[in-house]
């Protein structure tokens, strides 16, 4: 139980790591003369809700940059297994001191245009439903852009995922366990209500990817608009620049 005098924690979780198959060291490559990781940083920090910002990285040698890259942002940062990426989170979230109730905002650092005040709307709108709900994410159904997802769940039920998930998929992506268990962890589904944006493709994989966050941030910047970029504005770019999601 919390009681009132307690200060929940909203621990925003950011996974990064420097390899990747098809775009190795995507995380802190340039847009507008600063790393890809420093414009989500610049967002997110104009949250009023998250307490506590963690960048989980790996400890393969590799990643020396992004740990020295968060030592002079500065942003926390902690380093743990490349592979199992549930233990990296939860090890993550305990470095922080994380109790049970404490909420974990996972992102990932190929999402760099997270809006801070979305962010804050569904922590707070998370918060006042818990303990009846224990995962929340507007990735289950279709309508969001693909690149503004986010999953929060409180650290009870990352403990308990790190404790008993078997299986390599739910170790090396964070919440499949959590989702599998929806007896155990009750889910809320945050839909797009009325308009769709699955056309939009915001996250970064690919070099054309990053020409696209590219041009989105420069066409913002041409507009005076500076973080944190907002919803509406990263989409309406996208859609005034004719940009399209990539060919499968």
């Amino acid at each position: 139980m919390v009681y009132a005098h307690e200060v929940k924690k909203k621990i925003a979780i950011i996974q990064a790591r420097m390899g990747s198959t098809r775009l190795p060291g995507k995380t802190l490559m340039e847009i507008s003369g600063k790393p890809t990781l420093w414009h989500l940083l610049e967002n997110i920090r104009h949250s009023k809700e998250i307490t506590d910002t963690i960048v989980a990285t790996t400890t393969d040698e590799s990643d020396d940059v992004l740990f020295e890259f968060a030592r002079e942002y500065p942003v926390k940062c902690f380093r743990g297994s490349e592979q199992n990426v549930l233990e990296r989170f939860y090890e993550a979230a305990r470095s922080l001191g994380a109790v049970d109730s404490d909420i974990i905002i996972r992102i990932t650092a190929d999402d760099i245009f997270m809006d801070p005040y979305i962010v804050d709307a569904m922590v707070t709108f998370f918060d006042s439903t818990y303990p009846y709900y224990k995962l929340m994410s507007n990735s289950f159904k279709p309508g969001f852009p693909y690149g503004l997802y986010f999953e929060l769940f409180d650290f009870a039920s990352l403990q308990d995922a790190y404790r008993n998930a078997t299986t390599e998929s739910q170790r090396e992506h964070v919440t499949p366990y959590i989702r599998e268990h929806e007896e155990k962890f009750p889910a809320i589904a945050i839909e797009s209500k009325g308009v769709d944006f699955s056309d939009v493709y915001l996250s970064i994989d690919t070099p054309d990817d990053l020409d696209r966050n590219r041009k989105i941030i420069e066409h913002l910047q041409l507009q005076k608009k500076d973080h944190p970029f907002r919803f509406n504005d990263v989409v309406g770019a996208y859609r005034e620049l004719g940009l399209t999601k990539p060919s499968v």
